[in-house]
């Protein structure tokens, strides 16, 4: 465990009691912090930071079930982390389960490509004619600006900056790695097509 290093985290997710939905996020470390594992202070550091402006954008019918988390430079870092009320805040009816909230992060440099993140349990009441509505707008931004921003373990110090990251070398050149982000922002209502019917969880 040391500076630089880079952790996966895998958010799994129920929709509708019946399907899954899985967010992969990947993060490097720019300060230690106390205690044995670093992979626990990055869940503590997650809960804290991303967690709460993640489930305004989402449906009161998506439950965050568990974080796991992996320091993908240490093998013997890792957190599974069970979620304890960790559930969408939008009362009402969603649109189906494959439509989601777009986001993209926009790379800091050539070198690797943008990332996206799509957010699954978007509410009918904030979308009108394929567009989120203005009362979505707050929830969106704010969601938006924390992909992008460090997060820090308010229990132990640690803090870990969000990177994309590169698991295997392109055809195209491109090597292993992580990666900065410039910037987290909205892109619009869209889709995920492992999410639809018989095309995966």
């Amino acid at each position: 465990m040391a500076i630089n290093d880079t952790y996966q985290i895998i958010d799994r997710q129920s929709y509708l009691a019946n399907m899954s939905a899985i967010n992969v996020w990947h993060y490097q470390q720019t300060v230690l912090g106390t205690g044995a594992s670093q992979c626990v202070n990055l869940n503590n550091a997650f809960i804290a930071a991303i967690l709460p402006t993640l489930v305004q954008t989402q449906l009161s019918t998506v439950t965050h079930l568990v974080l796991e988390t992996i320091n993908l430079t240490t093998p013997g870092d890792f957190e599974n982390r069970p979620l304890i009320n960790s559930v969408g805040t939008q009362p009402g009816e969603g649109m189906p389960p494959y439509v989601s909230w777009a986001f993209t992060l926009y790379r800091a440099s050539r070198l690797s490509r943008n990332g996206y993140k799509r957010i699954v349990g978007v509410p009918e009441a904030l979308v009108s004619n394929g567009i989120a509505i203005p009362a979505a707008a707050a929830y969106l931004t704010a969601f938006a600006g924390v992909l992008a921003s460090p997060i820090t373990d308010p229990a132990s110090g640690a803090v870990f900056k969000p990177v994309i990251y590169r698991k295997f070398a392109t055809s195209t050149g491109g090597q292993p790695g992580t990666f900065d982000i410039a910037a987290g922002v909205y892109g619009g209502v869209s889709t995920q097509n492992t999410r639809k019917f018989g095309r995966g969880a």
